[in-house]
Parts: structure tokens; sequence; C-alpha cells
């Protein structure tokens, strides 16, 4: 309690800073959080939005020191750059969070995770975060909300170099041309001898150095046809070798996508999508392995302006994911198997004077456990001046990945299960919204509540994955956001108690309180100086380990040299904390990041 104490007094002198907007900014236009074009302030789903510009104010060297920063999101990696990392959002699961990159699901359908350490931060044109279940929209894995990546998109000819510690190189190119007609490709190398991942607390610990290598790549084609019909192309490849203490891994990622768009008039308008996910990992060390899946996906959505205050989304889905898990050594098949879904949504948005209203359901057909309804509702009023309130409620489900369906398990121990129910999950919540008219100054309260039932955990005969597990996550989010002149501050405060029903432990790995804050300000010609101080609470970690709290400050900056030339340098952990995000596994010290960076527009 008095840890969170001094939380809300940080906060309390944070909000009477003499700071006063001075400048129109507009809000941003998101898409993930109606599957609509909405603007932040209009929608009645809390919202992070990072833009490119964001990005490159960070000076970032992976997507973690992004996210991190960001209300609800809780980042545990283990070991230096690309380490294998977690990330947990509103304190549930962290497969409860559904990935997607340009529209398309990017997780591993043998997990359900996503390979966040493969994607580079020079491949991302902008994130989108929503909190809160959408599973309505998007099905399942949508538990604690949604993380939209869009790839990026360059303009004109962009380069960069980087160099840093543990040896750690970086080079981006880049290029767009086009108007209607356009095409933009963008590509990345980093490479470090990084750190040793594993400290003695580790039963595997080796104190050599893990290091790691990636490439990615990503192109986008856009195209008008008839009308107001186009046609777009994207993809994104990225393929990487992570060292640990017993070999080294093997990762490919890609997702391609081609979308077709068109709005023939005015009342209706769809988008049809094909979507393909691949994701290989193959371990090279005492205990080879070879897991393969892919993902196919079809979209079709369909937008019904049925007048200028009312719309309705309907939409239809199917999917298919396949994984094969071998053993490279002997050749040996421990699964090959496949599962399919499909699932049908309608979503209503009206406005009704100073109230504004969202209703949608869904219902989904797996082929392992049949069908399941989601729906969600909420209802948001204006009180004027710039004050908002939000309520809504929604349910939202987990289906089982593949390894928990069908792995055999280690001589039966640890097996998968055809026979698991979906985990199941309902969400409220109660929001105040302050937007200063015509001003810079935000703030924002979520006071939000999520219970999750049949857990699925490896708890039945031989340890065998049942549904049994019950958890609870009470929370608020703390949002304050200002700025006067060239000076600029966002920060956050995330308050929550992700526990088990049953047990009343702690959820692993998440934190009951976060803070960050963030104080930027603009330089001359184009510079900027940046500071970030994040304070994460203690968490526990598997064998009743605690892990200590901590707080992390981080500088960057940037100078421009000449119209397209700039140099940006980023410090992280300046005071050199000692800390753990994984029991037994190490994180990074003091580093430094230099890059020169060039930039012009087409």
């Amino acid at each position: 309690m008095q840890q969170q104490a001094s939380y809300f007094a940080a906060v309390a002198v944070m909000m009477g800073l003499p700071v006063a907007a001075s400048a129109l900014e507009t809000p941003p236009i998101v898409v993930t959080a109606e599957r609509l074009p909405t603007s932040v302030d209009e929608t009645l789903a809390p919202v992070t939005v990072i833009t490119r510009a964001d990005i490159e104010a960070t000076n970032p060297q992976s997507i973690d020191d992004l996210l991190r920063l960001q209300p609800g999101v809780d980042v545990a990696r283990s070991g230096g750059l690309g380490g294998n990392t977690s990330v947990f959002l509103r304190g549930t699961n962290s497969n409860h969070v559904l990935v997607l990159i340009d529209g398309v699901r990017a997780s591993s359908p043998a997990s359900g995770l996503f390979a966040w350490r493969q994607m580079s931060p020079a491949q991302i044109e902008r994130i989108e975060i929503v909190r809160g279940p959408r599973a309505t929209l998007y099905g399942s894995d949508a538990v604690g909300g949604v993380i939209q990546i869009f790839t990026r998109q360059p303009e004109g000819v962009t380069a960069s170099v980087t160099a840093g510690s543990q040896d750690t190189q970086r080079a981006e190119a880049g290029f767009g041309f086009g108007a209607a007609t356009r095409l933009t490709l963008n590509t990345s190398f980093v490479r470090t001898d990084g750190i040793s991942a594993t400290n003695p607390g580790n039963p595997s610990y080796d104190p050599d150095d893990d290091g790691f290598i990636n490439r990615s790549l990503n192109a986008r084609f856009t195209a008008p046809l008839w009308g107001n019909a186009a046609l777009r192309l994207s993809g994104w490849y990225a393929n990487g070798d992570v060292e640990f203490d017993q070999g080294v891994q093997g990762i490919v990622n890609g997702n391609f996508s081609a979308r077709l768009t068109d709005s023939p008039a005015r009342v209706w308008g769809y988008a049809l999508t094909l979507g393909f996910n691949q994701d290989d990992i193959e371990t090279k060390s005492a205990f080879p392995s070879k897991i393969s899946t892919q993902r196919t996906t079809l979209d079709w959505q369909n937008n019904l302006h049925l007048s200028k205050t009312q719309s309705l989304t309907l939409g239809l889905t199917w999917r298919r994911n396949i994984g094969k898990n071998s053993d490279p050594a002997t050749s040996v098949v421990v699964f090959n198997d496949f599962t399919t879904n499909t699932g049908v949504y309608a979503n209503w948005l009206g406005a009704f004077g100073n109230s504004d209203l969202e209703a949608g359901v869904r219902y989904n057909h797996q082929s392992e456990f049949g069908g399941y309804v989601t729906g969600q509702f909420a209802w948001g009023y204006s009180l004027g001046a710039g004050y908002r309130v939000i309520l809504s409620y929604g349910t939202a489900f987990k289906a089982p990945d593949l390894n928990e369906l069908f792995h055999p398990g280690f001589g039966g121990f640890f097996a998968g299960n055809p026979d698991l129910e979906p985990e199941r999950s309902r969400s409220a919540e109660l929001a105040v919204r302050y937007h200063q008219p015509g001003g810079r100054r935000r703030l924002e309260a979520n006071l939000f509540y999520t219970r999750i039932d049949d857990l699925i955990a490896f708890e039945g005969e031989m340890s065998q994955a049942i549904n049994i597990d019950e958890a609870k996550i009470p929370g608020l989010e703390l949002q304050y956001t200002d700025g006067i002149g060239r000076w600029s501050l966002h920060s956050s405060l995330t308050l929550q108690r992700p526990r088990n029903i049953s047990t009343h432990a702690r959820l692993l790995r998440r934190p009951d309180s976060k803070f960050s804050l963030v104080l930027a300000r603009a330089l001359g010609n184009g510079g900027l100086i940046r500071g970030e101080l994040l304070r994460v609470g203690q968490r526990a970690d598997v064998g009743d380990e605690t892990l200590g709290g901590y707080t992390l400050f981080n500088l960057s900056g940037q100078i421009r040299l000449a119209q397209a030339w700039s140099v940006e340098g980023r410090i992280e952990n300046v005071t050199d904390k000692q800390y753990e995000n994984a029991f037994g596994f190490n994180t990074l010290g003091r580093v430094f990041y230099l890059s020169l960076r060039y930039a012009a527009d087409d």
C-alpha cells in the first residue's frame, strides 16, 4: 500500500506541473479498435498509438523499448537482445494478446505466442494497442486486448547505421515511390555479441555471451483498380539466430496478405483479405527439435453506413492452423495436425445526442470444441468541456493451441488433450477521459475487472493439459499527457492484482504496479532530447521466487546535421541497475548506441 501511495503521489505532483497547452493537437485515427477508421477521442475502447515519430524519438533497439512504457503493458525478456520475450496485457497471460501484422494474425499456432524478438523497430510504421476484450471483432486470443503492428512505409529513400555496446551493429535501408500506385520496401540487419543470458540462479547457467542475429524485410504494393476499388499486397519476413547456453535456435517468421477494398456507394463498402502466416523454430542442441506452423486466413468485412450517426459492420472469417513438430536427429514426427475455425460477427455503432453506443456479437465454430458465442457492449456519454464517461462489458475466449491439443508429451508426461475447452473471460470497465479542447492536455482513468475461467494448466493425470484454473484481475490505469511549446510530457500508472482465484497466488511475471514518465524537448532544426523513467514493482516467478522491483532511466536524443542527415543516440539503464525480468536470467546493464540516419522525402 505504501508503494502504491507513492505512485499516486507522483501522479498528483505530475498533474500539478505548470504546463499548459499552446498548440492544437489532432487526435490520431485508429482502425484496430472498431475495424473502422475512428479518432482516438471517439472510440469507446482504450487505445494507445505509437507513431513512427515516437519510434524515431526513442531510437529503440528492440520493440520492448516501445511497449514497456505503455499503460497496461508488461514485458519480460529472458536475457539480452534476442532473448525470449513475453508481453502481458492488463495482467492476462502472454497468449491472451492477439497480435496482428498489417491485419493478419502473427502468433504461432503451436504455442499461441508471437516471436517479439523477430520484429525489428526498423520494420514498424506504427503500433496500435487496444486494451480490453475484442473477441467479438477478432475471435480467439483477444482476451487482454489487441496489438496491431503496421509495417514500415518509407517516404523516399531512408538509411541508417548503428553501433553500440556488446559490439552491436545495425543497418537499415528503405525506399517508397509512387502516389496512387505505390511501392515501398524496407530492410534491416542487426547482430550483437550479447551478454550471458543466464546467471548462477539458473540450473543451466553458462557464463558465455549469447549472441543474436536478425535479418528482416517488409514490402507493400498498392494500386487502384475500378471505381473506388483498390488492391494492397503486404509482406513481412524475418530470419533470426539466437544463441542460448545449450545451443542455438534458428527462427523464421513471415506474414503475407492480399487485400481488396471497395466502396462503390456511400452506404456499403467491403474488404476481402487473404492472409498467410509462417512460424518455424529449429533448435540445435542435445535435445533438437523442429516446429513448423502455417496459418491461412480469409476475412470478408462489410461496412454498412446506415446514417450519418450509425454504422453496422458484418463479417465472415475462416482460418486453418497447421503444425508439425519433429526431431531432426531421428526424423521422428512428434505430431502433425491441424485445426479450423469459422466465425461470423456483427458490430453496431450509433450516436444519439451526447451518447455513443456500441453493441456486437460473434459466433465462432472451432473444429475441436465446437461453437462459442462472445459479445460486447459500450456506452459513452459526453459531459461537455472535453469530458467523457464510458461504461463497457465484453466476453472473450482463447482456443487451445496445437501443443495443448496434440503434443504427446515426454513419456506421456505434459501431454496435450484434444478434449480441452476454450479459456473464457468476461470483463467490465469504467473510463473517464478529458481532452483539452484545441489543446494537448489529456487525462484518462480506466477502472477494469477481468475474470478468466477454464484456464489450461498441466495438472491432470501425468501432468496432462486440463481446464482447471481461474483468475481474476482488477486494475486501474491512469494516463496524463501535456505540453507547452517545445516541451511534451507523457506518463502512465498501472495498478493491478493478477491472481489465481483458487490459490490466491500472483500470476507470474506481472507486477502489481508500474509507472512510466517520458519528458521530451524539441530542439532547433528538428533535433530532440528525451528522458524515460520506468518503475516496475515486485513480481512472482516460477519456484515461488520473487523478483524485486526496479527503476530504469533512459536517455535518447537526435541532432540534425543537414536537411536529410541526423545523428541519434541512446543510453539505456543510465544508473546501471541490476535486476531480473525472469528468475535466473540476466538483463542489460548500462548500454550505449549511436546512429547516423539519412532520410530524403520522395
